[in-house]
């Protein structure tokens, strides 16, 4: 496996960070939209907003780090805007793949790049949901608390959809990469594949 496919322990634990975060504030969310059980409001609400706190964190300390990191990933990321339809064609079973620069397709470059976006999003609303008399200006230009709770409630599913497709993407592609992801090497492999990222990064700074 070449060098180009490993991760380097930094990106692993955010990646960690945020499988546990996300999971969370969508069952979490899930029950206090809908509390199908009685009295674990206090409890889902509180993991709820631990989760948000948490996720919001490490989405900070990801993005300084591709940027600023001992290990700058940031050139990854360079959108591919016209590659993406070839991208989507081809997981449809509809066409060849195209040619990736980098690491990862157009599509997932898309993707990944959104989900800082998506986050601040979902941090709004869910901020003014949590806090209506503090933010009832926001939620006014919004139209209304139920506009509020609806677009919340729609960034859910953004995060669902990502999820499943970014399962679908990694098992279809490359499902080795789910053990390189969080154990830093290859099923078979002795040695951290860190070392080996590490050295690789320093040839292209």
């Amino acid at each position: 496996m070449s060098s180009q496919e490993q991760f380097h322990w930094p990106q692993r634990l955010a990646h960690l960070i945020n499988l546990i975060a996300i999971v969370l504030l969508i069952f979490t969310g899930f029950y206090i939209y809908y509390p199908f059980a009685a009295g674990l409001m206090g409890a889902a609400r509180y993991f709820h907003y631990i989760a948000a706190f948490v996720l919001i964190l490490n989405m900070v300390w990801r993005v300084y780090y591709a940027f600023f990191g001992k290990y700058r990933d940031y050139y990854e990321y360079k959108p591919e805007l016209g590659k993406i339809l070839r991208v989507v064609k081809y997981y449809c079973f509809m066409g060849e793949a195209p040619a990736a620069r980098g690491r990862y397709n157009a599509l997932q470059k898309l993707a990944y790049l959104s989900i800082p976006f998506l986050v601040m999003y979902q941090a709004c609303t869910g901020m003014a949901l949590a806090m209506p008399d503090r933010l009832a200006g926001f939620i006014e230009a919004l139209g209304g608390m139920a506009n509020v709770r609806a677009l919340h409630y729609f960034g859910t599913w953004l995060f669902i959809c990502f999820v499943l497709i970014h399962l679908y993407m990694v098992f279809s592609e490359k499902p080795y990469q789910v053990m390189v992801m969080f154990l830093g090497k290859e099923p078979g492999q002795q040695k951290p594949l860190m070392k080996q990222a590490g050295s690789h990064v320093q040839q292209k700074q």
